[in-house]
């Protein structure tokens, strides 16, 4: 019976702390818009047009060698889903947490570009957020969209 007691109270802490409301986030200069306009490209019914229209948000290590498109891994498993999932997030985003990176840039083949990363988490309605990773350069360039993965 105690144990019994003791799982409907943990059901019940999971189930509040699971309902509760994250606290107004901090979202970094120019993200908000970077996310919009993104998903905006993503949202273009043909594949390939779609494609074309998200490359100038997009960080260059997702874009191929040529800069006329997406990385074959990217295309084949982020692009793909995310250009299927995307008429699933509400439209302009709502950006509900962002989580900062404990790191101080991101690695380019040799050379490390200087800057901050975060995980930005926007509404996908009836199901959790979906992550998106945001890199904004320290060099104050605009920031741009390093992980498109889990849309």
């Amino acid at each position: 019976m105690r144990m019994i007691k003791i799982l409907l109270i943990g059901i019940v802490l999971i189930s509040t702390l699971s309902e509760a409301k994250a606290d107004p986030v901090n979202i970094p200069a120019g993200v908000e818009k970077l996310v919009n306009d993104f998903m905006g490209a993503l949202l273009i019914p043909v594949a390939e047009d779609a494609e074309k229209a998200i490359l100038p948000y997009l960080h260059s290590t997702l874009i191929n060698s040529e800069k006329t498109g997406l990385t074959r891994d990217v295309k084949e498993f982020g692009f793909k889903k995310a250009h299927g999932n995307a008429k699933l997030f509400t439209y302009p985003v709502k950006i509900e947490r962002v989580q900062k990176f404990d790191q101080d840039g991101i690695s380019l083949g040799s050379q490390k570009e200087l800057g901050d990363l975060y995980k930005i988490f926007i509404t996908k309605p009836g199901q959790m957020p979906a992550p998106l990773h945001v890199f904004i350069p320290k060099d104050g360039s605009k920031p741009m969209i390093t992980y498109i993965g889990n849309l």
